[in-house]
């Protein structure tokens, strides 16, 4: 256990040490990593997890347009949601202690660089002492896909390392 969080720390400092120097080296289209962050916060003032998603935008708009499209053919009326919204709320889920599902609310985004940050929030009745997510963002669209999460529930943090196939973590 103690190893695994050592490795995913330090896989998790070196993607996110590395990763900018690529927008800005013009590197950024070939993706040497494929990588998403993701961090949620309770803010107990508002009674909500706050969740914001880091994405490279031509993928995360690559996969969301693809998504879309599969919607759409089966569902016309579906294109009333953005792409990127849909394929996020899709692809990245949360739910409570019990595993009952969080409904995710955009709260907005931008678009820095070569990346997207997306902001999503989630009504809890209380302060979780743990939530499960699952964060399958680009899974359908790269095999060597890896997905950080880290979590803050008050006084408590915790991180999970998403690869292809994982399912949902116990943060």
């Amino acid at each position: 256990m103690v190893i695994s969080m050592i490795v995913l720390r330090t896989a998790a400092v070196v993607a996110f040490a590395v990763l900018p120097a690529f927008g800005r080296s013009g590197v950024a289209n070939a993706h040497p990593l494929h990588t998403s962050f993701a961090e949620i916060t309770h803010d107990p003032r508002s009674g909500t997890l706050l969740i914001s998603l880091r994405v490279f935008v031509d993928d995360f708009t690559k996969a969301s347009n693809a998504h879309q499209q599969r919607l759409i053919s089966r569902d016309p009326q579906s294109a009333r949601q953005s792409p990127l919204i849909s394929y996020a709320v899709a692809s990245f889920t949360i739910a409570d202690e019990a595993g009952k599902p969080l409904a995710l609310e955009s709260c907005g985004g931008k678009r820095v660089g070569e990346l997207m940050w997306l902001c999503f929030k989630a009504r809890v009745v209380s302060q979780p002492r743990s939530i499960r997510v699952s964060n399958r963002i680009l899974f359908d669209t790269y095999k060597d896909q890896i997905n950080v999460v880290q979590a803050t529930l008050g006084q408590r943090k915790a991180n999970a390392l998403f690869t292809p196939g994982d399912g949902t973590r116990r943060l």
